[in-house]
């Protein structure tokens, strides 16, 4: 037997893959598949009732524990799987799924050999860079080849943080970036088109600031023939003042204005030049204000913090020089970027503390991301069987239960 195509995952009423197409001998069979515990299932089911079960091609079975069949005996072919599982395997992970807090092998990580968690780590790492690398093609191609826009729309992304990053994607995607590039040599008219186009100077009471944000980014509004977001898709609920949209905002426009080139500086900037440029001065206003016309009791420093400024590098700047290496293909700048993983410090969130807990200590940055790709695509799916410590660990842990 030979699957052509394993066809579509029904998930409502009906055979459980639909339109499949198997050869089977030498006929080429196109059909619907059903998949049971038990062969004997089809008739616990009622499916020899039911018309939607009278196409079935293929009886996909572990136990083929009755003759199952829809017009005469020997019409429908079975395919029992006890054979070619390991069942003892199955058995741990099944175990794994239902008795665990965060990740399936916590209770077992202790016993990960070295060699196979460097070697995760490793293809971790550049699974993780090579679907950001496919988000970001599929940016350009939409951008018609226009790196610019596609820097600027990342760059956007990543000042929202996790609080604001959709509405500062949709901000980047509103303003064309010859727009941005006409004007950053004025830092008054790029804060203008930023807050105007955010839809963030909209107070009924406007300071004599915003008054003369608002003049200039009519001016704008008109001259490029935008249209202003509106200021419902800002979050302002819940988020730190140091992560205000507002202040982003502000951090945002003083870094384009501070690159003479947008593309070239992150592609080529080196570690130190990067964190210096993100972290630029902002618009003093910001130090005794935390929203227009509120001013704070006691100032504040502007500047985007160390370890922000080291997560948009590694959201932006490696990612973009990754991505722009497989473009070209440039290994070196490929490796670059790989390179500078290595030398940022690891990041400090969620996912990492609840490795550290378990004992997998992250040295830079190219390992919390291995880890975060791990976490992600393998651990919450339950994937373990696709995961190369899975693959390690499930054979060595025998189960508890015996009954399958």
């Amino acid at each position: 037997m030979r699957i052509v195509h394993p066809g579509l995952h029904n998930h409502h009423a009906g055979p459980d893959f639909l339109n499949a197409r198997i050869h089977i001998g030498d006929t080429l069979w196109w059909g619907n598949v059903e998949l049971h515990i038990r062969a004997s299932d089809w008739h616990r089911h009622n499916h020899q009732e039911d018309d939607n079960y009278k196409n079935v091609i293929l009886h996909v079975v572990l136990h083929n524990d009755a003759e199952i069949f829809l017009h005469t005996p020997g019409d429908l072919p079975v395919l029992e799987l006890t054979e070619y599982l390991n069942l003892e395997l199955w058995k741990t992970h099944k175990q794994w799924t239902r008795q665990y807090s965060w990740i399936p092998c916590e209770s077992v990580t202790q016993s990960i050999e070295p060699l196979v968690l460097q070697s995760t780590i490793d293809r971790m790492l550049i699974e993780r860079m090579q679907l950001r690398v496919e988000d970001i093609l599929k940016s350009l191609e939409k951008n018609g080849g226009n790196w610019s826009q596609v820097a600027f729309k990342e760059l956007c992304k990543a000042f929202g943080f996790k609080s604001n990053s959709l509405a500062m994607e949709m901000l980047a995607n509103s303003i064309p970036f010859p727009v941005i590039a006409r004007h950053k040599s004025d830092p008054f008219q790029l804060e203008a088109l930023l807050f105007g186009q955010a839809g963030l100077l909209q107070n009924e009471k406007p300071d004599e600031y915003e008054m003369k944000l608002r003049y200039e980014y009519d001016f704008l509004r008109k001259k490029h023939q935008l249209e202003t977001l509106p200021t419902t898709i800002w979050n302002f609920g819940k988020v730190r003042p140091a992560n205000s949209p507002l202040l982003r905002l502000a951090q945002l426009s003083t870094a384009l204005a501070e690159s003479e080139h947008l593309v070239s500086s992150l592609l080529n900037l080196d570690l130190k030049s990067l964190r210096n440029w993100l972290r630029s001065e902002t618009n003093p206003y910001w130090q005794n204000h935390y929203r227009f016309g509120r001013k704070r009791k006691t100032p504040i420093q502007t500047t985007i913090a160390a370890a922000s400024a080291d997560q948009i590098i590694i959201n932006v700047a490696c990612r973009l020089r990754f991505a722009f290496g497989h473009y070209h293909h440039d290994a070196n700048m490929m490796d670059a970027a790989l390179s500078m993983l290595q030398v940022l410090p690891a990041e400090k969130n969620a996912v990492t503390h609840n490795w550290i807990k378990l004992g997998r200590h992250c040295e830079h940055a190219s390992d919390s991301q291995a880890l975060i790709q791990l976490y992600s695509v393998y651990c919450t799916h339950e994937k373990c069987i696709e995961c190369p410590i899975g693959v390690a660990l499930l054979p060595k842990n025998k189960p508890h239960e015996t009954n399958t």
